[in-house]
């Protein structure tokens, strides 16, 4: 299963995937804050595009570990974020979190290796990060 977080059904990215977004539309409308409903382990990919700069940074962890809790062992997690300097960041007062090319390290335990940075586009973060075994995220 795909998961698309921060995405209706009309626009999401990959036609087979499940949306989940906090607006009507989704075929998951929640807050992120309240979980996610979906079985440990059910995920194959998830995608999250321009939804964590909108959650408070004392919200962040719980909803890192909701998105890891759902994810297969080796599946990957795909995050795009404006980066804290770009003028993307601060277009709006609704961008509450900041994030930088070394953020994610807090989530992967430090190593930086298990950060894959493969795009960085439009002023925007493009992140390919493998499941977690270690750090912050154990399974």
């Amino acid at each position: 299963m795909i998961l698309e977080i921060g995405v209706t059904r009309e626009n999401k990215q990959h036609p087979h995937s499940i949306t989940l977004d906090i607006k009507e539309g989704a075929d998951i409308v929640t807050d992120l804050k309240h979980g996610i409903p979906l079985n440990e382990n059910s995920v194959d990919i998830v995608y999250i595009s321009h939804v964590l700069e909108h959650i408070d940074s004392k919200d962040l962890d719980k909803v890192m570990k909701e998105i890891h809790r759902v994810m297969k062992k080796n599946t990957y997690l795909i995050i795009k974020v404006p980066h804290f300097s770009s003028r993307a960041y601060y277009s709006t007062h609704q961008h509450i979190t900041p994030f930088s090319l070394m953020t994610f390290l807090h989530w992967t335990g430090g190593h930086p290796e298990r950060v894959d940075l493969f795009k960085i586009h439009s002023q925007t973060l493009h992140y390919k990060t493998e499941n977690i075994k270690g750090g912050k995220f154990k399974k």
